[in-house]
């Protein structure tokens, strides 16, 4: 049932991947092809890379869930339809300042590094 209702998902991504058209523009806006079309996905950098999806994916791998096959063409038509793997987290110089600045800007926000304890805290570790 997931499978098909994700697929349904990434359909209404490819149907509303889309600039808000401006050809055959008239002045009365309710004349011509064109009029008023809004998109949920107006930026191109967006259209092949469906991170609303992935995130959901994530989410399901997170609470322990498995994710099925997935066949519709926005995953396989590009790298960027893929789940990309866990980083493994190593210490650098500029990831602990990165770090310490995001803590000190952001203390409430949860961090890659927070994620061992939440998931235990949440009895999915």
């Amino acid at each position: 049932m997931f499978a098909a209702a994700f697929d349904g998902a990434a359909d209404y991504h490819v149907k509303q991947s889309h600039q808000h058209v401006e050809e055959g523009h008239v002045e009365r806006p309710d004349e011509g092809p064109y009029r008023d079309l809004r998109f949920e996905i107006e930026d191109p950098n967006y259209w092949i890379f469906p991170v609303e999806l992935l995130a959901v994916l994530r989410l399901r791998e997170w609470i322990g869930l498995s994710n099925p096959l997935m066949t519709h063409p926005l995953f396989t038509v590009s790298p960027l339809g893929k789940l990309p793997g866990e980083l493994p987290r190593t210490s650098t110089p500029l990831f602990d300042a990165v770090e310490k600045k995001f803590r000190e800007m952001f203390p409430a926000t949860p961090s890659l590094a927070d994620l061992p304890a939440l998931r235990q805290e949440q009895g999915t570790a």
